[in-house]
């Protein structure tokens, strides 16, 4: 079976270089290509509407589709996520291929805004189950689920802007809209901070989604860095968490600088 992990690491957060490692390591351990995305492949088609840099990564996650033509399971993760050295194989762990793996967030995250406006913009002929919403921060896919085969491109391209996680909440639009099979992963393979931050190192797949496990959203890369210094204990990410530290700190003193030299002399 022809397996694959796909990522987009977009941008210059310092904490890529960890978070890749892991996923290298992971990928090797259960006998999967890496195929990690650095630069737009539907830039022209994005950046044409205007949409945010984040906005353009999130419609990334199509390619999926195209990686499914040559792959018979795929397996996305978010850029914001440390495989942990104990991980178990995800793909032996769920390996029904008609079916789509996503972790159910729904009875811990009041999902119903981004609810409501896809539903202002999507015709559903179906009441949407209470309690479910599916995080697609790890998406676990195979060719027999055809699930990229529903996806309205015009429809998609008409969300950003409109719609909060736009990707996320469409996806889950097209899972019941046709009636796929979908199976909730454990929250092991999805672990974010709305399960508490106790042991939470002790899950396989770490996801820092909206800054969670950090003090602020701004010094993420910092604790993604300690906690894969923690993990894996690698020396030369200790000195990478030492130079990054140096160079966010430079750039701090640097601002507080240019601010008092722009205030009035007294």
């Amino acid at each position: 079976m022809r397996k694959a992990i796909f990522t987009i690491m977009i941008g210059q957060d310092p904490s890529y270089a960890v978070v890749r490692k892991s996923f290298e390591t992971y990928a090797h351990k259960v006998n999967a290509d890496l195929i990690c995305t650095t630069s737009l492949n539907y830039g022209e088609l994005t950046k044409s509407r205007g949409f945010s840099q984040r906005h353009c990564a999130w419609f990334e996650k199509i390619r999926m589709k195209d990686l499914l033509e040559k792959y018979d399971r795929v397996l996305y993760l978010d850029a914001d996520i440390l495989i942990t050295p104990h991980a178990p194989d995800i793909f032996s762990t769920y390996p029904e291929t008609d079916a789509v793996y996503m972790l159910n967030e729904g009875p811990l995250a009041d999902r119903q805004k981004t609810i409501s406006q896809l539903l202002s913009l999507l015709p559903l002929e179906k009441a949407w189950p209470k309690n479910t919403y599916y995080n697609s921060g790890v998406m676990l896919i195979s060719q027999e689920s055809n699930f990229f085969q529903h996806i309205n491109m015009d429809d998609f391209l008409n969300l950003p802007g409109k719609v909060s996680m736009y990707d996320q909440t469409y996806f889950n639009y097209l899972l019941l809209r046709h009636g796929l099979k979908t199976q909730s992963i454990s929250q092991d393979f999805n672990r974010m901070s709305i399960f508490g931050h106790e042991n939470y190192l002790s899950g396989n797949f770490i996801h820092y989604a909206g800054g969670g496990y950090c003090e602020h959203m701004k010094l993420r890369y910092r604790t993604i860095i300690n906690d894969y210094i923690k993990l894996y204990k690698d020396p030369e990410s200790k000195l990478q968490q030492s130079l990054v530290k140096i160079k966010s700190d430079l750039q701090f003193l640097s601002h507080q600088v240019m601010r008092n030299l722009s205030k009035p002399f007294s």
